[in-house]
């Protein structure tokens, strides 16, 4: 008898032992996978936000690139020009309609060459606003900007760009 008890104690302690290992053993290949996985994710992740940055900078690169062509375009130069001297409620694009319509022609060939763009919205410091594209809140068009702030900081920036040029040294022009 002593012999099948000593025999089913080596057994108990064998099967405990390979109990043990097993557990330590998957517990160290889980601990690999989980790590592996996560590291796999994580760089799937970034290539997908390094994506993503890409079209937004080529995005912002195309509107950057089509403001200043139309910051260029004599055209709209000379229409916001007039409009220095127009101070109405209403928004001057509203009552002039063809100055507005001038605008639109030019405005739209920028649209039609990209298609990411979906608008393209122009206003004066006088909050006058036209725009081409896809349609805006009419609240807009009127001359209570719901964040007049904008202007404000808008002005200022360009008012501090234009004292910054003022002492650049003319001989590097």
């Amino acid at each position: 008898m002593k012999k099948y008890q000593f025999q089913k104690r080596i057994l108990l302690r064998s099967i405990f032992i390979m109990l043990i290992l097993f557990i330590i053993l998957t517990m160290v290949f889980s601990s690999y996978v989980i790590k592996t996985s996560t590291a796999e994710f994580e760089e799937q992740i970034d290539v997908q936000l390094r994506g993503i940055t890409t079209q937004i900078d080529n995005t912002l690169r195309l509107a950057d690139d089509i403001a200043l062509q139309i910051a260029a375009n004599y055209q709209i130069i000379d229409a916001f020009s007039g409009l220095q001297e127009y101070h109405d409620e209403k928004n001057y694009f509203v009552e002039n309609t063809d100055v507005d319509y001038t605008i639109k022609q030019h405005l739209i060939s920028y649209m039609l060459k990209q298609n990411i763009l979906k608008r393209i919205s122009l206003f004066n410091s006088n909050q006058d606003i036209t725009y081409v594209g896809k349609a805006v809140d009419f609240g807009y068009l009127k001359k209570d900007c719901p964040n007049p702030d904008i202007f404000t900081d808008t002005q200022s920036y360009f008012a501090d760009q234009k004292r910054k040029r003022q002492f650049i040294p003319s001989r590097f022009f």
